[in-house]
């Protein structure tokens, strides 16, 4: 289900989880008329296939989708393994062609979207994944550049 606020807040439900969009609509008790359907699933196909370059990327350890899917400058920001972390694209990436390919290793894919938001042309996606044997949670931040949705900022938290 994908739905428009009149202030053009985007909320979307996947895979059974339950957005504001889809919370409001089961709730009879809020005002349905300031719902529209969305008109622009362009952009959030758009979002959606950047999401998708990551997770393949980081599954098949593959850096050119990886650099696809986010903006030169990005940096991602988060807590691993009890300490803070601040580290710019190209050092991560580096890191991640270190390391054992996932799907190599037997791990099975098990990253999805949780959430997204999206306002004009900036959105926030919220994911979980398996990575490496761990568990993550990714907030990213994407924007779009030159016509091209990419994410700016990838913040972290893993269990």
């Amino acid at each position: 289900m994908v739905c428009v606020r009149t202030r053009r807040d985007v909320r979307i439900a996947d895979s059974g989880i339950m957005s504001d969009a889809l919370w409001l609509s089961n709730n009879r008790e809020h005002d349905m008329t300031s719902l529209q359907p969305l008109s622009a699933t362009q952009d959030l196909q758009a979002n959606t296939a950047t999401v998708q370059e990551y997770f393949e990327g980081m599954y098949l350890r593959d850096l050119d989708r990886l650099r696809k899917a986010f903006h030169p400058t990005a940096c991602l920001y988060g807590h691993y393994k009890g300490s803070f972390a601040r580290i710019p694209l190209e050092e991560w990436l580096t890191a991640v062609a270190s390391r054992s390919i996932p799907a190599e290793s037997g791990e099975a894919f098990d990253m999805r979207i949780v959430a997204t938001d999206a306002t004009g042309q900036v959105a926030t996606v919220k994911v979980a994944d398996l990575y490496r044997g761990l568990r993550f949670t990714d907030y990213l931040s994407l924007a779009k550049v030159d016509g091209l949705w990419v994410i700016v900022n990838k913040t972290f938290h893993h269990d």
